[in-house]
């Protein structure tokens, strides 16, 4: 396709006009041209068309080709404009030439005509995008300037060092700081000088020299020219990728101090959800213990009816029991209240504490590993912050894993140089205790690293977290003067790697011994099959006692799965499911959904002591959820499970006189 070309003519001369358009259209183009001759028609074509290129006579009568020049100017047109004439010398070229013009040529010899305004053209476009360029540059420029204006964040370089000042700083450090830039430019002393006593140590370690292509950032309180404290997050980072005999660091300061006092808050309440779970947790298996008291107390009940003192010595025994059950909800309650401080003692005995829990925790197909050294020093801080930073990177973990995967939990000692050689930099000095969580999970999006201890960011699908585990977990590790990293590859999983400070050392007491399990007693049964699914030994003894006592012949299993084999395997009828709720691998509303699966009619009976919203909601026009609390007694057992089986609802009942077990 022909590229046209449009060219406006400032000629007195008709025939010279289709010269110059003839010599135009040699270079192939398909080319317009106007032809004018005075002021009025030069300004007018100029106003209502758009044009390629000026081609002028210098000397016309009542007009000059230096005053379509001058007028070109006037109206801001930026383009090419060349004097074709036939009068014109080389001097008066010139200053056409200084004056403005792009180019003259002389009327015979216009060879060159169509390649000069080609050139033109060209470099008129060049000067209209870089024009362009610098006009968005300096635009550019101008919104920066309002938008570092308008944000928390000043700006800065300094020589390397904690001592040394700064050199330069942006005018936004007088809002932040309430000095001016003269202050602090001319004392290098002084920032460092202003810097709270408890977080110089870890603003020094910050201040030094970041390696090649690193980050560093330390965040620490600053006494503001008010008089009052505000904390800042300060990131820095080298100038140049090799430092000089006197390296430059760039950064800014960004005030974080309404982000502490929130952060102090969600602290507080993550804290009390931990130890609401924590404390859940151990409710349950005291729960399963009382229950275990209890239960064989009343069994005993039945069987020694004629030694009135003995009946009178259980009988106490079960209203004890019946009073422990309910200091254990009190207690349960007055833990998500506890008030948190500062304690010295052991993170190993903190960390097997909380494996059950954990494993409890984590979804079926997730192997958790605990490793830990009979070594490892004391901690001093809250027990439950080390409980809840454990809890919470577990459960990133297990929602990392939804098929399944293993997860590593290693406690350990760590030196400054140990952890200097895995390029961790540790805020304080001396021996660390060093917590490893290493999951073979998805893994964090590369571009998710860099802020992925700020409140709020998550990678999680809606509805599973709202993004404040990790920033809670990175307060808690600051708070006690500890560090956190962060390794991850996506589809290869991630290891999170965090340091406290060492404390004296503290000498674990011994663990207790277990009891060995009471022996189970057969009773025949006479009525309904009932298949019972406990994963505490004691608990399933008793509860197969009970229903014998009762009556019934249970098949009792110590975890789903063996349910779900032993379903495949027997022929017989079977009228409940009675089943615990908290369980590993597959807890209670699995086992039933499963177990329904195969087995339609049957009915369901929940047993628990601490539910944690693991039961099925019910919803409108579905029968009831069936529900035991834990512990129970004899007769509240066989209550309940007469009821849920005489209730108006599909079953059937198969008498037999024996007890059926699937458990080693």
């Amino acid at each position: 396709m022909t590229t046209p070309l449009r060219a406006l003519l400032v000629e007195d001369s008709a025939d010279d006009a289709l010269l110059l358009a003839d010599e135009l259209r040699r270079g192939g183009r398909a080319v317009t041209v106007r032809r004018v001759d005075t002021a009025d028609a030069f300004r007018a074509a100029l106003r209502s068309e758009s044009w390629d290129v000026v081609l002028a006579d210098y000397s016309l009568p009542h007009f000059s080709g230096r005053d379509a020049l001058h007028l070109l100017h006037e109206l801001g047109l930026d383009l090419p404009f060349v004097i074709v004439t036939g009068t014109i010398g080389e001097e008066v070229a010139v200053a056409a030439m200084r004056q403005g013009a792009h180019d003259y040529l002389l009327k015979g010899k216009l060879a060159r005509l169509g390649v000069v305004v080609e050139r033109e053209i060209r470099d008129a476009a060049e000067r209209r995008g870089r024009q362009s360029a610098e006009l968005r540059l300096r635009e550019s420029e101008r919104r920066q300037s309002l938008l570092l204006q308008s944000l928390p964040i000043a700006l800065y370089t300094r020589a390397a060092g904690n001592d040394q000042g700064f050199t330069w700083v942006s005018d936004s450090l007088r809002r932040l700081t309430g000095m001016a830039a003269e202050e602090l430019l001319g004392d290098p002393a002084l920032w460092a000088g202003r810097v709270h006593p408890e977080d110089r140590e870890r603003r020094a370690a910050g201040a030094e020299l970041p390696a090649p292509g690193g980050c560093t950032q330390v965040e620490y309180r600053w006494r503001h020219a008010d008089g009052g404290w505000r904390w800042f997050l300060d990131s820095s980072l080298p100038l140049g990728d090799e430092p000089g005999p006197a390296p430059v660091v760039a950064g800014f300061l960004l005030d974080i101090s309404a982000r502490k006092e929130i952060e102090g808050q969600l602290i507080q309440s993550q804290r009390r959800e931990a130890i609401g779970r924590l404390a859940g947790s151990l409710a349950h298996d005291f729960n399963n213990l009382l229950g275990v008291i209890r239960g064989f107390t009343d069994l005993a009940l039945t069987r020694t009816p004629s030694d009135r003192q003995l009946l009178e010595d259980l009988q106490e025994i079960s209203g004890a029991t019946a009073l422990a059950t309910g200091l254990t909800r009190k207690l349960l309650t007055l833990s998500r209240q506890q008030v948190a401080e500062r304690l010295l003692f052991d993170p190993r005995r903190a960390l097997l504490g909380m494996e059950r829990m954990l494993r409890s925790t984590l979804t079926e197909g997730i192997a958790l590993h605990v490793i830990t050294r009979d070594e490892v020093g004391a901690v001093r801080m809250d027990p439950s912050q080390l409980e809840q930073v454990i809890l919470n990177l577990a459960l990133n973990a297990r929602d990392a894993m939804p098929q399944g995967g293993r997860l590593v939990v290693e406690l350990a000692n760590a030196t400054r140089e140990e952890a200097q050689a895995r390029g961790h930099r540790l805020p304080t000095a001396g021996p660390h205790v060093r917590l490893t969580l290493a999951d073979t999970g998805s893994g964090i999006p590369s571009d998710l690293l860099p802020n992925l201890f700020e409140p709020v960011l998550t990678s999680k699908p809606a509805g599973r977290g709202i993004g404040l585990g990790l920033s809670t977990v990175n307060a808690i590790v600051q708070q006690n003067e500890g560090a956190v990293y962060v390794e991850s590859r996506p589809g290869y999983g991630t290891t999170f790697t965090l340091y406290f400070p060492q404390a004296p050392d503290l000498v674990p007491p011994a663990a207790a011994a277990e009891s060995p399990p009471e022996p189970v007693a057969e009773v025949p049964a006479t009525k309904e099959t009932i298949l019972v699914v406990e994963d505490e030994p004691t608990l399933r003894q008793l509860a197969g006692e009970i229903l014998s006592w009762g009556g019934y012949r249970p098949l009792i299993c110590g975890n789903g799965q063996e349910a779900l084999q032993l379903l495949e395997s027997h022929r017989g009828d079977i009228a409940l499911l009675l089943t615990d709720v908290i369980m590993p691998r597959m807890n209670g509303r699995e086992v039933a959904r499963r177990v329904l699966s195969i087995r339609p009619d049957l009915r369901v009976l929940y047993m628990s002591g601490y539910t944690d919203d693991v039961l099925p909601a019910q919803k409108p026009g579905e029968p009831p959820v069936n529900f035991i609390q834990k512990p129970f007694s004899l007769a509240g057992l066989l209550a309940k499970v007469r009821e849920v089986l005489d209730a108006p609802q599909p079953g059937m009942t198969v008498p037999s006189s024996s007890a059926v077990r699937c458990t080693p």
